[in-house]
């Protein structure tokens, strides 16, 4: 996952290949193209993430598929990082650009996205450890909601499904 300041972890491309090549192929072959690409800082910067994909998608097999589905998804990260803060139309904002409270979202609200098909427990972990591990608060901007959810779609199994269908409807709201 992406940092709120625009970094990308090593580990965020580890646990986006490790759905389809399993965690430790993952670090070795992030490892390796960090060491190819002299790249030795764990935080990257969008373009380090970019340059290191790149050079996995010149595998063939798995690999090479895994890196450009995992390109596609760093590239969107950066999208939402540098996009500036919603117009006043889909939310208020302050002076300073800081969204209003009416216009952040609980956790439990997306808690509930999920739990029709978790229930309600099983939601609530899922949700509460992916926001831990992204140091997110309780009310979180739309932004930081696509995050919680990327972070959940990474996670395997039913939890993983349930997320992608949760963050379509989560998306789909601003259309109606």
């Amino acid at each position: 996952m992406p940092s709120p300041h625009g970094s990308v972890s090593s580990d965020a491309l580890v646990e986006l290949l490790a759905p389809a090549l399993g965690r430790e192929q993952s670090e070795t072959l992030v490892e390796e193209a960090k060491a190819r690409l002299g790249i030795d800082s764990p935080d990257l910067s969008h373009n380090e993430a970019i340059q290191i994909l790149d050079d996995l998608t010149k595998t063939s097999g798995v690999v090479g598929v895994a890196a450009r589905f995992a390109k596609v998804r760093v590239a969107r990260w950066r999208r939402l990082s540098s996009m500036p803060p919603a117009s006043s139309s889909r939310g208020s904002f302050d002076k300073l650009g800081a969204v209003s409270e009416k216009d952040r979202f609980s956790l439990e609200a997306v808690t509930m996205l999920m739990a029709p098909a978790l229930g309600d427990e099983a939601a609530q972990e899922a949700v509460r450890d992916a926001a831990s591990r992204l140091a997110l608060q309780d009310r979180l901007t739309e932004q930081q909601v696509v995050w919680l959810f990327d972070a959940l779609v990474a996670v395997p199994g039913v939890v993983g499904t349930v997320a992608r269908l949760a963050k379509s409807r989560f998306l789909m709201r601003r259309l109606v």
